[in-house]
């Protein structure tokens, strides 16, 4: 089964097997992970990588706008400052190869990974990639930021105990991310930008779980008549949506204006070409193929959702692309699953 590589592959110019991302995954468990750490600190960067006089440097989370503002949310791991610049990066377009790559080798841990997948069978290089630099290189600035926000994404739900639960919504913000990528250019979005926000939807649910673990994990048991059902039963228990609770952590994380709109207002209805009717309908369909965070009756077959949320320009082309796209999530999810 062929699929378009939702981490770090665009507009469908990589193709790989659903066997070959899971030699990715078995691949970067391998020691040579660490052996690729230090190589990166021992080898010079190409001089298009050179630092140059003013770099802008990362941008921290404020420790006091953690602790006032987010309460209990502040038990979610935030994401480092070079995951968080990367985000900001969504708003500039002009942004340079190099200064993505200066940030990628500031974080070990997130230049391993860039490593690890440029030196994957996924890629098929011949000889091994050593610089973190040459592997944003290859990948590009859109692909970089979805592979590391992607991969921020995976290690915070992993920090979660409740193995479950987490891993229902991570497959439905792959599932999410899948469907976003796929609808992009109908809503004139950049694919990577929509993968990556499509990633981010649902970090609220990850916040309450983290803030309330037995009473979230209640909560997501439970069966529901429609999503403002969920939204009521959230903020009778605690006060705040899944919505408002992710808002509050973009904003106390610094992400861009962009994103914290899909955070916070995923779950009202607009209308129109923009990011957070992308995010929606991609959402919505995300449920409808089974890939639900938290039940409910109301989700209608996957048509039935285009007919009712799509553009009416678009709907034809969704349809008609509905049973490969379903297979494509499919082969995602059973790849990038833990």
């Amino acid at each position: 089964m062929s699929l378009e590589i939702v981490l770090a592959a665009g507009a469908g110019v990589v193709v790989v097997s659903s066997t070959g991302l899971v030699m990715a995954r078995a691949y970067r468990r391998k020691e040579a992970r660490r052996r690729a750490v230090t190589r990166l600190y021992s080898t010079q960067l190409d001089e298009d990588v050179t630092e140059p006089e003013a770099a802008r440097p990362a941008t921290p989370v404020e420790p006091s706008l953690e602790s006032d503002e987010l309460g209990p949310l502040a038990k979610l791991p935030p994401f480092g400052p070079v995951v968080v610049r990367l985000l900001h990066l969504c708003d500039h377009r002009d942004v340079e190869v190099a200064e993505v790559a200066r940030l990628v080798v500031s974080d070990p841990v997130v230049a391993t990974e860039i490593l690890a997948l440029v030196n994957s069978p996924l890629y098929g290089v011949c000889g091994a990639v050593s610089s973190a630099g040459h592997a944003v290189m290859m990948l590009g600035v859109d692909h970089t930021r979805a592979l590391v926000t992607s991969q921020a994404v995976r290690f915070m739900t992993q920090s979660i105990p409740d193995k479950n639960m987490v891993r229902r919504v991570w497959r439905h913000s792959l599932a999410t991310a899948v469907l976003a990528r796929r609808l992009a250019p109908g809503f004139q979005v950049d694919e990577d930008l929509a993968h990556t926000a499509a990633m981010l939807h649902d970090l609220g649910r990850l916040g309450l779980m983290a803030a309330h673990r037995e009473g979230y994990l209640q909560l997501a048991t439970k069966s529901y008549e429609t999503a403002t059902e969920i939204i009521t039963a959230e903020e009778t228990q605690f006060g705040m949506s899944h919505c408002k609770a992710g808002g509050m952590i973009g904003r106390a994380w610094g992400f861009p204006d962009t994103l914290q709109a899909v955070i916070a207002h995923h779950h009202e209805a607009t209308v129109g070409r923009n990011m957070v009717s992308l995010i929606q309908i991609s959402c919505e369909l995300a449920d409808s193929f089974t890939f639900e965070s938290i039940h409910r009756w109301d989700v209608g077959k996957p048509a039935a959702v285009v007919e009712a949320r799509a553009l009416p320009e678009c709907r034809d082309d969704i349809l008609a692309a509905l049973d490969g796209i379903e297979k494509s999530i499919v082969a995602h999810v059973e790849a990038l699953d833990f």
